[in-house]
């Protein structure tokens, strides 16, 4: 089944003409309510706090905050106490969840890392075999997807256990240009040796409102549940392509 192993939401909302005063009462908020494992404090830009782990932020600025686990097994309900204290001093007005980003893969079950890549790229391009001396090696692809409520663009291909740990230790790699944290966590003993990546951004088009800590867990949740089934449609997708002898079979 899919894994994720980061993810980011980000909030909108009304910018704070008195954001600076507002800051200094949520730092005394945070200091009495919270214990955090680590702080940032940028004057009049941001605050940054983590609870629990390193890997579990959340960043808050004028007009928006950001909310990210870079550990594939914690989950950013740890963030409720400080999403709490956001809620009660900022009171921010029209605050919507607007974005959603995160990488995922499925285990191939393969060793042949090159056999795999190979077989996306020629049923990609429909270069089957050697042509005028070239044959197709490697492929990616960006998708796009659309619902009532939801665009998603997501990047995706064959990668082996190298390029992933590359890839979540440099957000910079791949197409997508979103807010993917660097990945914090340990990685475990038994990291896919042959797998599908998919690179996911989602935006919402419509609602999304959220007006509590408890608001900002169950609609962060239900996005990444949205982002599950976009994956799973890929991996079901690559799957029934390969029994029928064009595309990978993944796991």
């Amino acid at each position: 089944m899919p894994q994720m192993w980061t993810v980011s939401h980000r909030l909108r909302w009304t910018p704070i003409l008195t954001f600076g005063m507002r800051r200094l009462r949520l730092l005394e908020w945070l200091e009495k309510n919270t214990s955090p494992v680590a702080f940032a404090d940028e004057g009049e830009g941001h605050i940054g706090i983590s609870l629990v782990d390193r890997s579990l932020k959340l960043v808050i600025g004028r007009s928006h905050a950001d909310i990210s686990s870079s550990a594939a097994d914690l989950s950013i309900d740890n963030l409720e106490p400080a999403l709490a204290g956001l809620f009660e001093v900022f009171e921010p007005e029209s605050c919507v969840l607007t974005a959603t980003d995160s990488v995922w893969t499925s285990e191939i079950d393969s060793t042949d890392y090159n056999e795999e890549r190979a077989g996306l790229a020629s049923a990609m391009t429909g270069v089957m075999g050697s042509r005028a001396g070239f044959r197709a090696v490697d492929a990616s692809a960006l998708v796009d997807f659309e619902s009532m409520e939801h665009t998603a663009q997501v990047e995706f291909g064959i990668i082996d256990d190298k390029e992933l740990r590359d890839r979540l230790s440099d957000p910079r790699m791949g197409r997508i240009s979103g807010r993917r944290p660097v990945y914090e966590g340990l990685f475990p003993e038994q990291v896919p040796s042959v797998a599908l990546l998919a690179d996911v951004a989602l935006r919402r088009k419509v609602g999304g409102t959220v007006t509590s800590a408890q608001d900002v867990i169950t609609s962060a949740a239900d996005e990444v549940r949205t982002i599950d089934s976009i994956v799973s449609m890929l991996v079901d997708g690559q799957g029934k392509g390969r029994d029928s002898g064009e595309h990978i079979q993944t796991g």
